[in-house]
Protein backbone atom coordinates (compact mmCIF):
# COMPACT_ATOMS: atom_id res chain seq x y z
CA UNK A 1 0.00 0.00 0.00
CA UNK A 2 1.22 3.72 -0.51
CA UNK A 3 2.33 5.87 2.09
CA UNK A 4 -0.15 8.03 3.94
CA UNK A 5 1.28 11.25 2.23
CA UNK A 6 1.01 9.12 -1.48
CA UNK A 7 -2.60 8.57 -0.77
CA UNK A 8 -2.75 12.26 0.33
CA UNK A 9 -1.74 13.29 -2.74
CA UNK A 10 -3.36 10.93 -4.98
CA UNK A 11 -6.62 11.73 -3.08
CA UNK A 12 -6.74 15.09 -3.72
CA UNK A 13 -8.98 15.27 -6.69
CA UNK A 14 -10.31 18.61 -7.98
CA UNK A 15 -13.91 17.19 -10.03
CA UNK A 16 -15.50 14.82 -7.23
CA UNK A 17 -18.48 14.62 -9.76
CA UNK A 18 -17.55 11.06 -10.51
CA UNK A 19 -17.54 9.92 -6.96
CA UNK A 20 -20.66 7.97 -5.61
CA UNK A 21 -22.65 8.75 -2.91
CA UNK A 22 -20.63 12.14 -1.92
CA UNK A 23 -21.08 13.26 1.72
CA UNK A 24 -23.09 9.73 2.13
CA UNK A 25 -23.64 9.72 6.09
CA UNK A 26 -24.24 13.68 6.16
CA UNK A 27 -27.30 13.11 3.74
CA UNK A 28 -28.56 9.94 5.86
CA UNK A 29 -28.35 12.22 9.35
CA UNK A 30 -29.61 15.31 7.78
CA UNK A 31 -32.93 13.18 6.73
CA UNK A 32 -32.83 11.11 10.34
CA UNK A 33 -32.18 7.72 9.20
CA UNK A 34 -29.32 6.90 11.90
CA UNK A 35 -29.96 5.47 15.29
CA UNK A 36 -27.02 8.34 17.17
CA UNK A 37 -25.06 7.12 19.88
CA UNK A 38 -23.71 10.55 20.37
CA UNK A 39 -23.60 14.27 18.59
CA UNK A 40 -21.88 17.55 19.38
CA UNK A 41 -21.89 20.70 17.48
CA UNK A 42 -19.98 19.20 15.17
CA UNK A 43 -20.16 15.90 14.96
CA UNK A 44 -22.67 12.73 15.57
CA UNK A 45 -21.53 8.67 16.08
CA UNK A 46 -23.42 6.04 14.98
CA UNK A 47 -22.80 1.88 15.17
CA UNK A 48 -21.55 0.19 11.75
CA UNK A 49 -25.18 -1.03 10.67
CA UNK A 50 -27.77 -1.84 8.07
CA UNK A 51 -31.57 -1.08 7.50
CA UNK A 52 -32.35 -4.07 10.27
CA UNK A 53 -29.92 -2.76 12.31
CA UNK A 54 -26.04 -3.10 13.75
CA UNK A 55 -24.23 -4.79 11.89
CA UNK A 56 -24.05 -8.63 12.66
CA UNK A 57 -20.14 -9.93 14.03
CA UNK A 58 -19.57 -12.29 11.23
CA UNK A 59 -16.88 -13.92 9.52
CA UNK A 60 -16.61 -11.24 6.96
CA UNK A 61 -14.53 -8.19 6.51
CA UNK A 62 -17.60 -6.06 6.50
CA UNK A 63 -18.29 -6.75 10.16
CA UNK A 64 -17.45 -4.43 12.92
CA UNK A 65 -13.70 -4.94 13.83
CA UNK A 66 -14.03 -4.58 17.05
CA UNK A 67 -17.18 -5.39 20.27
CA UNK A 68 -16.92 -1.43 20.73
CA UNK A 69 -16.84 0.11 17.14
CA UNK A 70 -18.60 3.72 16.34
CA UNK A 71 -18.40 5.64 13.51
CA UNK A 72 -17.68 9.28 14.13
CA UNK A 73 -18.59 11.52 11.18
CA UNK A 74 -18.61 15.32 10.87
CA UNK A 75 -21.73 17.52 9.94
CA UNK A 76 -19.27 19.31 7.54
CA UNK A 77 -18.93 17.90 3.82
CA UNK A 78 -15.86 16.18 3.88
CA UNK A 79 -15.98 13.43 1.84
CA UNK A 80 -12.11 11.74 2.78
CA UNK A 81 -9.45 12.61 4.81
CA UNK A 82 -6.95 13.12 2.47
CA UNK A 83 -8.51 16.35 0.92
CA UNK A 84 -6.84 18.79 1.97
CA UNK A 85 -8.47 21.19 1.83
CA UNK A 86 -12.05 19.59 3.36
CA UNK A 87 -9.92 18.54 6.22
CA UNK A 88 -9.21 22.12 7.27
CA UNK A 89 -12.86 21.74 8.83
CA UNK A 90 -11.74 18.96 10.87
CA UNK A 91 -11.93 19.54 14.50
CA UNK A 92 -9.49 17.08 16.40
CA UNK A 93 -10.69 18.07 19.75
CA UNK A 94 -14.59 17.96 18.96
CA UNK A 95 -13.90 14.75 17.28
CA UNK A 96 -12.42 12.60 20.34
CA UNK A 97 -14.84 14.73 22.46
CA UNK A 98 -17.32 12.39 20.56
CA UNK A 99 -15.42 9.43 20.35
CA UNK A 100 -14.95 9.18 23.68
CA UNK A 101 -18.09 9.61 24.97
CA UNK A 102 -19.71 7.46 22.29
CA UNK A 103 -17.44 4.75 23.69
CA UNK A 104 -18.47 5.53 26.88
CA UNK A 105 -22.34 5.17 26.12
CA UNK A 106 -21.62 1.63 24.26
CA UNK A 107 -19.17 0.56 27.01
CA UNK A 108 -21.46 1.91 29.65
CA UNK A 109 -25.37 1.28 28.61
CA UNK A 110 -27.11 -2.45 28.11
CA UNK A 111 -30.21 -1.01 25.95
CA UNK A 112 -28.32 1.03 23.35
CA UNK A 113 -28.15 -1.40 19.85
CA UNK A 114 -23.91 -2.46 19.26
CA UNK A 115 -23.69 -2.22 23.01
CA UNK A 116 -20.81 -4.07 24.48
CA UNK A 117 -23.22 -6.21 26.76
CA UNK A 118 -25.12 -7.15 23.68
CA UNK A 119 -21.84 -7.44 21.56
CA UNK A 120 -19.82 -9.76 24.24
CA UNK A 121 -22.28 -12.09 24.35
CA UNK A 122 -22.95 -11.77 20.40
CA UNK A 123 -18.81 -12.59 20.09
CA UNK A 124 -19.01 -15.72 22.29
CA UNK A 125 -22.00 -17.38 20.94
CA UNK A 126 -20.72 -17.22 16.98
CA UNK A 127 -17.21 -17.22 18.45
CA UNK A 128 -16.37 -14.26 16.65
CA UNK A 129 -13.09 -13.48 18.64
CA UNK A 130 -10.20 -11.99 16.93
CA UNK A 131 -6.94 -14.13 17.52
CA UNK A 132 -5.31 -11.11 18.53
CA UNK A 133 -7.75 -10.14 21.12
CA UNK A 134 -8.41 -10.90 24.76
CA UNK A 135 -10.89 -13.16 25.11
CA UNK A 136 -13.41 -12.78 28.21
CA UNK A 137 -17.16 -14.18 29.04
CA UNK A 138 -16.90 -11.10 31.89
CA UNK A 139 -18.51 -7.98 31.40
CA UNK A 140 -16.63 -6.00 34.08
CA UNK A 141 -13.31 -7.45 32.04
CA UNK A 142 -14.56 -6.20 29.13
CA UNK A 143 -15.37 -2.71 30.09
CA UNK A 144 -11.68 -2.99 31.12
CA UNK A 145 -9.91 -4.01 28.13
CA UNK A 146 -12.37 -1.30 25.90
CA UNK A 147 -10.27 1.41 27.77
CA UNK A 148 -7.60 0.94 25.08
CA UNK A 149 -9.19 3.30 21.80
CA UNK A 150 -7.93 3.73 18.18
CA UNK A 151 -9.25 6.40 15.84
CA UNK A 152 -8.28 5.80 12.24
CA UNK A 153 -9.67 6.46 9.19
CA UNK A 154 -10.07 4.30 5.74
CA UNK A 155 -8.15 6.88 3.10
CA UNK A 156 -9.09 6.69 -0.57
CA UNK A 157 -8.65 4.50 -2.56
CA UNK A 158 -9.71 2.12 0.10
CA UNK A 159 -12.54 3.71 1.46
CA UNK A 160 -16.24 2.18 1.01
CA UNK A 161 -17.77 5.47 1.98
CA UNK A 162 -17.58 8.18 0.73
CA UNK A 163 -18.28 10.57 3.67
CA UNK A 164 -15.22 11.15 6.31
CA UNK A 165 -15.74 8.57 9.15
CA UNK A 166 -13.15 8.04 12.07
CA UNK A 167 -13.52 4.49 13.06
CA UNK A 168 -13.19 4.15 16.80
CA UNK A 169 -12.66 1.11 18.57
CA UNK A 170 -11.24 -1.11 20.71
CA UNK A 171 -8.26 -3.22 19.75
CA UNK A 172 -7.98 -5.32 22.50
CA UNK A 173 -11.85 -6.65 21.76
CA UNK A 174 -10.74 -7.20 18.13
CA UNK A 175 -13.28 -9.63 15.96
CA UNK A 176 -12.43 -12.04 13.32
CA UNK A 177 -13.59 -8.99 10.85
CA UNK A 178 -10.28 -7.45 12.10
CA UNK A 179 -8.62 -10.37 11.09
CA UNK A 180 -9.65 -10.62 7.86
CA UNK A 181 -8.91 -6.77 7.16
CA UNK A 182 -5.96 -6.92 8.05
CA UNK A 183 -5.23 -10.02 6.19
CA UNK A 184 -6.71 -8.33 2.87
CA UNK A 185 -5.13 -4.63 3.41
CA UNK A 186 -2.59 -4.36 6.53
CA UNK A 187 -2.41 -0.63 6.43
CA UNK A 188 -6.45 -0.26 5.83
CA UNK A 189 -6.57 1.97 9.06
CA UNK A 190 -4.53 4.95 8.68
CA UNK A 191 -4.14 6.17 12.49
CA UNK A 192 -5.76 9.75 12.97
CA UNK A 193 -2.94 10.93 14.53
CA UNK A 194 -0.79 10.07 11.26
CA UNK A 195 -2.74 11.73 9.12
CA UNK A 196 -3.37 14.36 10.45
CA UNK A 197 0.53 15.31 10.98
CA UNK A 198 0.58 14.42 7.01
CA UNK A 199 -1.91 17.05 6.35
Amino acid sequence: MASIKELIQKGNIQDKSKLPNMYLFLNMYNKGIFKIVYENEKYFSIVPSNKDGPQPLDNTAKSPMSLIHALVCPKARIWNAVDIEEMKQFDKVMALECANESVRRLRESEFHPGCLYDRLKEVNEKKMWSDVAEKTNDLEKAKELSMTIEYSFHLYPYNSVNHLHMHVWCPKLATKSYDLQMQKNPNKNAPMDKVLQTL
